[in-house]
């Protein structure tokens, strides 16, 4: 039904794909490496703080992304981590 695909990888092939890929924005991507290099729960304005980018609206459509797809995964007080999917 879905015809020919090639799958996504999986674990650290999945994170490295996400991140050499043109799936995720420059911004996305660069959210996503602060979250995958700390692994540990950060605030939204800490994960900024470690790059070029500031709260918008276009960092918080990029966090939402990021949730929405699963890559982050929200914790309490608005904390992200990086999805445990991205390792192994």
């Amino acid at each position: 039904m879905l015809g020919d695909y090639d799958p996504l990888p999986t674990g650290d092939k999945l994170r490295q794909w996400l991140l050499t890929s043109d799936k995720l924005s420059p911004m996305e991507k660069s959210i996503l490496s602060v979250l995958c290099d700390s692994r540990e729960t950060m605030s939204k304005g800490d994960v900024l703080s470690r790059t070029p980018y500031t709260q918008s609206g276009s960092s918080a459509a990029a966090f939402r992304k990021l949730t929405t797809l699963g890559y982050a995964v929200k914790h309490g007080g608005g904390r992200l981590v990086a999805a445990d999917e991205l390792f192994g």
